[in-house]
């Protein structure tokens, strides 16, 4: 029987290249507490989720996908007060978001861009580095609603507009006099 080792410059289907860097960052994250949840990863830290997601652009074909990770903070105190409260928070349910790229060292909207096995593998090795050095850092100073509740009230409101913001604020401070 001959068997046909496949060349990881070879295009493998769009699918099969989400699941290399999928693959990829769930193993680095399982460590940490994070769980996988369809095309996220999610981190239960007590009063809120932690959620890395992956998202495919509508622009990708059966040929090339093109993602992106989206990371977001879930406050079950503020969802509690707003009766949003979800078990299963997705990260557009989040109350604080992020677009990974824009923690890089040149701030942007970053969107990658795989063909192959090798493109997919160096675009999960490079998201891994952006999560572990920038993003995860980054959540963990927001691992309670008190730290989000301190953020926002600094003016900083990634994610969602200074209207929200404020108005989560204003929830938080009749929820509790310490917020």
């Amino acid at each position: 029987m001959l068997l046909i080792r496949r060349d990881e410059t070879m295009a493998a289907s769009s699918e099969d290249l989400v699941k290399v860097v999928l693959d990829a960052i769930k193993e680095t994250l399982r460590p940490l507490g994070f769980k996988k949840k369809g095309s996220a990863l999610v981190a239960d830290r007590g009063d809120v989720l932690h959620v890395i997601n992956l998202q495919k652009s509508t622009s990708s074909t059966a040929d090339t996908r093109i993602v992106t990770i989206n990371l977001g903070v879930y406050s079950k105190t503020l969802a509690g007060c707003l009766g949003t409260a979800s078990s299963v928070a997705s990260v557009w349910d989040c109350h604080w978001q992020e677009r990974l790229g824009f923690l890089g060292p040149e701030p942007m909207d970053k969107w990658w861009t795989m063909q192959t096995e090798s493109d997919a593998h160096k675009a999960g090795q490079e998201m891994i580095g952006l999560l572990t050095e920038r993003a995860l850092p980054l959540l963990e100073g927001l691992r309670t609603t008190e730290q989000l509740r301190a953020l926002w009230a600094t003016g900083n409101s990634p994610g969602i507009t200074e209207m929200v913001r404020d108005r989560y604020l204003s929830i938080l401070s009749r929820q509790s006099p310490e917020f």
